[in-house]
């Protein structure tokens, strides 16, 4: 599935186009000259939420007559607002092969958490994958029905990728496993908090600033002989 996104030319400073509700952005690529464009803020979060960072997106820029394909390469935020500051586009060749990041979607239920109170544990959020950006997919689903036991996991091996898609993330590599639920034991030493003596600290910090203090004196004391001695060779 490819989206759609129109887009402007900028002329005006990043600033001011956030000041008027719109993002500033850049396409550029292999085969396309950097252009700064303007989005459509409303626009552009619509797509952005549907496609994510790996599926095609047909980005019409206004005045020309083709639209580019083009993926999310990087979205920036403000880190006060914690809006939208700035959009990078990547423009692609459609008959070469790229390399991207697909999320996993965990799906199906687990016997180790439904039945053994254990708790889903996911160690990975998405897989690097190789294909053509034809073959690009927003998400890959990952059954967790075989999790039946404390002992079993899910490896990126085990995962049903899309026909003509090349994994590059480890085989071995473990996204998904069933935590066994806490003993007692586990959770009491969790609620025992250790008891602080204030007062040991106190005695432990005043007895090093005397020591330091005393060394402070010994160095002076030196000081005025080892300037003489010093003079002295000379």
């Amino acid at each position: 599935m490819t989206y759609q996104l129109t887009v402007s030319p900028r002329t005006e400073k990043a600033a001011r186009v956030r000041e008027s509700g719109s993002i500033p952005g850049v396409i550029y690529g292999p085969q396309f000259k950097p252009v700064s464009i303007v989005l459509p803020k409303r626009d552009f979060l619509r797509v952005f939420q549907e496609a994510g960072e790996s599926m095609l997106i047909d980005c019409v820029i206004e005045g020309q007559k083709d639209p580019v394909s083009v993926l999310i390469q990087d979205v920036q935020y403000d880190p006060l607002r914690d809006d939208v500051a700035h959009v990078d586009l990547r423009q692609v060749d459609l008959s070469q092969k790229i390399e991207a990041d697909i999320e996993l979607k965990f799906v199906g239920e687990s016997f180790a958490v439904k039945s053994e109170g254990g708790s889903l544990v996911k160690t990975a959020d998405v897989i690097k994958v190789k294909c053509l950006p034809k073959d690009l997919v927003h998400e890959i689903e990952v059954s967790i029905d075989s999790l039946k036991t404390f002992s079993d996991v899910i490896k990126v091996k085990d995962i049903a990728v899309p026909a003509g898609m090349e994994v590059l993330s480890h085989a071995e590599d473990v996204v998904a496993k069933v935590a066994a639920p806490m003993t007692e034991e586990e959770l009491k030493a969790l609620e025992e908090k250790p008891v602080v003596d204030v007062s040991q600290i106190e005695v432990a910090g005043k007895k090093k600033e005397e020591e330091e203090a005393a060394e402070g004196e010994a160095d002076a004391a030196k000081a005025p002989k080892a300037a003489k001695e010093a003079k002295a060779k000379e």
